[in-house]
């Protein structure tokens, strides 16, 4: 009876642990540093609400692909992390999914030198898609092809959208260099694992019209079978 009630209590707690458990995303390999070297985050079944980033940085920036659910819900922070992590100086940045700048931090302003991308603020998309998150060390700067992407707002707790002189223009590659290095972990809201499929809004357009053609050629073919 004892060795039987200590099971269920054993149950139960696993249970009630695995109710908090969280849906992480372990960066595998070294995430690029452009969207077309970005690590996919992909490991859990699309729509699978994603609760946090892990990774390394040694020097530069990781970049990762995530799926955002819209209305302003997204939110990114290293202050969060309850773990030993985040233990150098970061800086995120947001991108969407032409590689255009959404918004950076620096500094928040609840815990410098670490950084938070608000929910609910004037720069937090309010469209759901694919988005580009990017994690750097302090003084590492995303460029475009006409220059820096954020402009300067380094070592503010300023929220930052794409106001340097790249900011019209495509992520690229990094300017300046970094010593900042280290474990890290961004905790999340309003994003998600990526779908197993979503078209580009082009490839959208040409089936819609396949599909619009097919049903045109069926009414057709059932009038001249009447």
């Amino acid at each position: 009876m004892r060795i039987k009630s200590l099971a269920l209590l054993a149950a139960g707690a696993l249970s009630a642990a695995s109710s908090f458990a969280a849906n992480i995303y372990v960066e595998s390999t070294d995430a690029g540093q452009t969207p077309g070297t970005a690590q996919a985050v992909n490991t859990l079944p699309g729509g699978t609400a994603l609760d946090a980033i892990r990774g390394s940085l040694t020097g530069g920036a990781d970049l990762f692909q995530i799926y955002l659910t819209g209305g302003q819900s997204f939110s990114a922070t290293t202050t969060a992390s309850s773990l030993a992590y985040n233990a150098f100086d970061t800086e995120l940045f947001l991108f969407n999914s032409a590689g255009l700048g959404v918004y950076a931090n620096d500094d928040s302003s609840d815990s410098p030198p670490q950084s938070t991308l608000p929910a609910g603020n004037a720069f937090t998309p309010s469209a759901s898609g694919i988005y580009y998150l990017a994690i750097a060390g302090a003084g590492y700067t995303p460029v475009s092809g006409s220059g820096p992407i954020f402009g300067a707002f380094y070592a503010t707790t300023d929220v930052v959208g794409p106001t340097g002189t790249g900011g019209a223009a495509a992520l690229t590659s990094w300017s300046s260099v970094s010593s900042e290095s280290g474990d890290y972990e961004i905790v999340l809201t309003g994003a998600q694992f990526l779908p197993s499929a979503v078209p580009e809004p082009g490839s959208a357009l040409l089936m819609l019209s396949g599909l619009a053609a097919g049903a045109l050629w069926r009414r057709r073919a059932a009038r001249h079978g009447a």
